[in-house]
């Protein structure tokens, strides 16, 4: 189990002591400026937060308030040489996981450290336990019947250690369904990394993916670790994999194949055990067509390949997930808010989401916000939610889409609503993405950015109709 800690040390002999103290393949050690750690550390991810008393500008008390109320809740352990026991009993009755001496610093340091990832054990273990019990994965909330079936497959794939491949617009959730995979998992244990190959500027994303040792290059010095090494034995989620340069995508594909890695600048081959999740929204077909991606490396990674729904394609969720985040949102922060009225609601169940679950949650944290009554109404939410219109269709839609109504049989009036409202659906999807693309003679990045739907999706969707873009060139 991985444990992520902050130091923020005023003393440099001792930050590098605790730093040779922390060392290992289960921790991952960050620094911060000791006057100013507390502005910083709601913006970093980690479970313990290591100060000296220098660096407790304000009462221990406030210190450890303020953490609870950052996204990771971190613990806090107090360094110092200079508490008395009564100083030490005030640290611990504020809250503090452990007040240490730095001239007894070894073994105290290193019990905080198991009870730390101790701890991390048994939460992944309730978690898992809770999930179980209500028939949820990972936090994710749908009673669709696509959503559904599409949980039942990720359930399974989480068994295993398969390489997948996750799909999905923006704002679908591909990070947090991977984190369901890896809590689920046989490595739940063990870490879990991230890395965003799109945020990362390209001059230093080999070196955090693979490390390098001391002197590989100007500034590197002191070895470091890639994020292939921080997850052995668990898993990499390799996010935005479609904006990785085809150099470093022949690495990775020897990695993927050999189980090893090297650092830059090193000459030691070094084994691992990685299970690697990768995800994008881009369309890796087109990438490999246009010679941006390696066709290898994609069957490599898509072992198993996980496409999550988009919210639109689902709307029978939405008023599930917008109830959810509202009574959540209305416990975190002052608000009147005490309901949603049904004008609001329909309006948040007939909007498209093309930012997905990303975008709900903030529509409704904006509108809990800026409530002032006791109910939100419709003028609380956002103007491109409230004003959203159906824009009209091209007449050549409208032709296609009447001669496909004309076309459907006369018994579908007998059939029962959702099997008729599916025909109908069915017919108005091929007709106008047909008329769509004669309009644009066959582009596929025009016709996506008119129908404002991904490539990837419309793809998908032209291949459920029939229909091939050269037929309209």
């Amino acid at each position: 189990m991985l444990a992520r800690l902050v130091f923020a040390i005023t003393d440099a002999t001792l930050r590098t002591r605790l730093a040779e103290l922390a060392e290992g393949p289960d921790t991952v050690v960050s620094e911060l400026a000791s006057e100013a750690w507390l502005q910083q550390i709601g913006r970093i991810d980690c479970d313990l937060v290591v100060v000296d008393t220098t660096a407790l500008l304000i009462p221990a008390e406030d210190v450890i308030e303020a953490l609870r109320q950052t996204a990771s809740s971190p613990e806090l352990l107090v360094v110092s040489s200079s508490v008395d026991a009564i100083g030490r009993a005030e640290l611990l009755a504020a809250g503090c996981l452990a007040v240490i001496s730095d001239e007894l610093l070894d073994e105290p340091f290193r019990e905080v450290l198991e009870t730390l990832i101790q701890r991390r054990r048994e939460a992944v273990q309730l978690q898992r336990e809770a999930d179980e019990a209500t028939d949820t994965f990972g936090g994710f909330l749908s009673k669709s019947a696509s959503m559904g079936k599409f949980l039942q497959i990720a359930r399974k794939v989480s068994r295993s250690s398969s390489t997948a491949l996750i799909l999905g617009e923006t704002g679908v959730g591909k990070e947090q369904l991977a984190r369901a995979i890896h809590s689920q998992s046989p490595r739940a244990s063990a870490p879990f990394i991230v890395l965003n190959c799109g945020a990362v500027p390209e001059a230093l994303l080999e070196t955090e993916l693979f490390g390098h040792e001391r002197g590989a290059f100007t500034g590197a010095v002191r070895s470091h670790r890639g994020h292939f090494e921080l997850a052995h034995r668990g898993t990499i989620f390799l996010d935005e994999i479609g904006e990785m340069p085809v150099h470093l995508q022949v690495k990775l594909l020897r990695v993927i194949q050999e189980r090893a890695i090297q650092r830059i600048g090193g000459e030691d081959t070094l084994l691992i055990d990685v299970r690697i999740l990768a995800a994008t929204n881009r369309d890796l077909a087109e990438e490999i067509r246009e010679k941006r991606f390696r066709s290898d490396l994609y069957y490599r990674l898509s072992v198993v390949t996980l496409e999550i729904p988009p919210l639109r394609e689902r709307k029978d969720d939405i008023k599930m997930l917008v109830d959810t985040y509202f009574q959540q949102f209305k416990t975190q922060m002052p608000t009147s808010a005490e309901s949603i009225s049904d004008a609001a609601m329909k309006t948040l169940c007939a909007y498209d989401w093309p930012g997905n679950i990303r975008e709900l949650i903030n529509v409704v944290e904006r509108a809990v916000l800026l409530c002032d009554g006791e109910e939100i109404v419709p003028e609380d939410l956002p103007a491109v939610v409230s004003e959203a219109t159906v824009p009209e269709a091209p007449a050549a839609v409208t032709r296609q889409f009447d001669d496909a109504l004309q076309g459907l049989d006369d018994s579908w009036l007998q059939r029962p609503l959702a099997e008729s409202r599916l025909a109908w659906n069915t017919a108005h999807e091929r007709a106008y993405l047909q008329g769509l693309l004669q309009e644009t003679q066959g582009r596929i990045s025009e016709t996506a950015k008119r129908s404002g739907i991904d490539p990837r999706s419309l793809y998908a969707k032209m291949k459920l109709h029939g229909l091939r873009k050269e037929e309209f060139r």
